[in-house]
Parts: structure tokens; C-alpha cells; sequence
């Protein structure tokens, strides 16, 4: 493992709050700190973007723009020198976010149930119209999208993993209580939902049948990611816990290795293409780079 990058400042306990950018042929990592959002690159000098409220979630929406989350606001921002682009004002208070990087639409989780959609067009958000959920129950707690863009799972706070096909007018593919549990994490792959708990369980759906459960920490978890190859079934897993270990498994459910990574609350984690994963720490100050062997 080699030196941690010193963030300055205290991390907020968000899921979603880790992704990477190139810039000038380095990987930059940007995280969700109290009421900003700080770069851990050292060499070029760190930046820090502040907020009037805690960020929610920080994605990529394309490979020059960033979204930063807040529970009233929505902004886009450039990779290059982070410039400020548009703000869009939410009515109702955002719960969840979900983006990905080679779509153009955005879909927003909200306290009263709701999942809106924005397009971004450009610099700006474009055609907001409101996403037919009406299978949640209370807020819209988490929201995660599958790495080719065309599936979005929720789960709310009453504990519904419900999964659409958005490039088939939203269609509702399946809907599944989670019983004696509280979700805190969900990842989307080709072949099982995966769902992480606060009671360190990560459940794997297969449509609406549980496939596997994986006592995976002794904490709750704060991240579930996939490699997201598509060259590879099943996909490689990363998890990230309150109890400072990673876990490697399969979206199959095979267990490969859990590590302790350090006396840390792991709260995101990011997979790079050279095989080595940035986690970010609560509490910690820091952005650990930690090679998978």
C-alpha cells in the first residue's frame, strides 16, 4: 500500500463520495468532505470546492463533466480547472443520485418516494420530468446504476430493492422486500443486484430470488463496486465497510479475500485500470491507494 494523500479537513459519512479524473496524465481523486469537495492530488496542489450543505454524491456524467449532489442542489462542473457550468434548484429534498459516465440523463432519488430524471444537454440540464416509481414507499434512499447504462435499481427506506430497464420506457423488471434488514449500498451487475446492509451482510438478487448472502463485514457497509468489465462473468466486487476492511468477491457470491485496510471508516472506493483501488476514510483525512494482489 503506499502513502496516503492528506485531504485536510473531515470526511462526511456518504456513500458515492470517491471518483477519479485524468488531468495533465495524472488520476486525480476528488471526495465529498464537510460542506466541499477536496482533490487528493498533491503534486499540482489540492483544491477544495465549497458548499452550503454536505454533498450527497460526487459522479462522472461524461468524460469532461462531474455532478456534485446536495440535498437541495445539483451542480456541473468541468474537469478542467473545475469550472462551474449550471446549478439546478430541486423543489423537494434529494435523497440519491445515480449517474454514469457515457449517458446523458441523471436520475434523482427524493424523500417523498419520487425518482426525476435530468438530461444534460452541453453545459446545462435540460427536459426534468419525473420517473414512474410509484412502487417506493417512503424516501428513496439509494440509487445505482448498471455499468452499461441501461439498468437503475432503488432501494427505499422501507427496504424495496425495486430494478427497471430504462432504455425500455423505464420498464419494471422486478421489486423485493428485504426483510430484518436495513440496506445502506447497492451495486448493479449483469448477473445479481447486490445489496449491502448495516448488518455487514451483502445480499445478492437474482431478479426477485435471493441468490446468496455473504456475511462480508463486522460493520455496515458504505460501498459496493463492480470492475465492470464486460469481458468478465462473473464481475469482480469490491466492498467497503465501517469496520475498515475491503472485501473481494464475486457478483456470483465467491468469496476471495477480505483485508484490513487500517483503523479506518472505508466510505467509497474506486477501481482503477491499473489494478489498483483509491478508498476514502472518514474521519481519516486521507485517500488510500491499495493494490488487489
Amino acid at each position: 500500500m503506499s502513502g496516503p494523500l492528506s485531504l485536510g479537513g473531515t470526511t462526511s459519512l456518504v456513500a458515492d463520495n470517491l471518483v477519479t479524473v485524468e488531468k495533465n496524465g495524472q488520476i486525480i481523486p476528488l471526495v465529498c468532505s464537510k460542506n466541499s469537495v477536496v482533490t487528493g492530488d498533491e503534486k499540482s496542489g489540492k483544491i477544495k470546492i465549497n458548499f452550503t450543505e454536505d454533498p450527497l454524491k460526487i459522479g462522472k456524467v461524461s468524460k469532461e463533466r462531474i455532478l456534485i449532489v446536495t440535498s437541495s442542489q445539483v451542480f456541473l462542473y468541468g474537469h478542467k480547472n473545475y469550472c462551474h457550468f449550471a446549478t439546478w434548484n430541486s423543489k423537494t429534498p434529494i435523497t440519491a443520485a445515480a449517474t454514469h459516465v457515457d449517458i446523458s440523463r441523471v436520475f434523482f432519488g427524493h424523500e417523498d418516494g419520487r425518482i426525476r430524471v435530468m438530461k444534460i444537454s452541453g453545459s446545462g440540464f435540460t427536459n426534468d420530468e419525473v420517473f414512474d416509481s410509484s412502487t417506493s414507499q417512503k424516501d428513496c434512499a439509494i440509487l445505482a446504476m448498471h455499468c452499461d447504462g441501461k439498468t437503475l435499481a432503488s432501494v427505499d427506506e422501507s427496504g424495496w430493492v425495486t430494478v427497471w430497464n430504462i432504455e425500455v420506457n423505464n420498464q419494471l423488471l422486478f421489486s423485493k422486500k428485504l426483510q430484518d434488514t436495513v440496506a445502506t449500498s447497492v451495486c448493479v451487475t449483469p448477473e445479481t443486484i447486490l445489496v449491502g446492509t448495516t448488518d455487514g451482510l451483502i445480499i445478492g438478487l437474482e431478479k426477485d430470488n435471493v441468490k446468496f448472502r455473504i456475511q462480508a463485514h463486522t460493520g455496515a457497509l458504505t460501498s459496493i463496486v463492480s470492475k465492470a468489465d464486460p469481458k468478465v462473468s462473473p464481475q469482480l466486487c469490491i466492498s467497503t465497510a465501517e469496520d475498515g476492511r475491503i472485501l473481494l468477491f464475486t457478483s456470483s457470491g465467491s468469496v476471495i479475500k477480505s483485508e484490513l485496510i487500517g483503523d479506518y471508516i472505508l466510505t467509497g472506493v474506486n477501481w482503477e485500470s491499473n489494478g489498483k483501488i483509491l478508498l476514502s476514510a472518514y474521519g481519516s483525512q486521507k485517500v488510500i491507494s491499495h493494490l488487489i494482489c
